[in-house]
């Protein structure tokens, strides 16, 4: 039974999943619909993200000179990464709600992150 509320778009844009004010997991957003995703991570230790948990995620749009911040809720957690539940509305390729449209960013300028993993400590 599909669980979801709107068709999954094949993308690739780095996040950052911060787990406290001062780590943050970095990895991909591999699958996005409006209010979701797959998240790939580069690093995830066993039983660091919590089911039902929310965190802050940081998406960097295609075009954008900036990420864009996100609240975004655990639903699905394996070895690979984690989906997730996205408070805000994503700007999905083929998805035609009008508030997408009025966040599409200019052109890409060629501006790539670059992001350091600050150290995690777990408590």
């Amino acid at each position: 039974m599909e669980r979801r509320r709107y068709s999954r778009q094949a993308v690739t844009w780095p996040v950052r999943l911060w787990l406290t004010e001062t780590c943050f997991l970095p990895g991909h957003l591999v699958n996005a619909t409006l209010h979701g995703g797959w998240v790939h991570l580069n690093w995830l230790q066993s039983e660091i993200l919590k089911l039902g948990e929310t965190y802050r995620l940081d998406v960097w749009l295609p075009g954008a000179r900036e990420e864009r911040a996100c609240v975004a809720v655990v639903r699905h957690v394996n070895r690979y990464g984690a989906g997730l539940e996205i408070l805000d509305e994503l700007p999905v390729p083929g998805e035609t709600s009008s508030a997408a449209q009025s966040r599409r960013t200019a052109p890409c300028d060629g501006v790539e992150p670059r992001w350091v993993m600050a150290e995690c400590t777990r408590n």
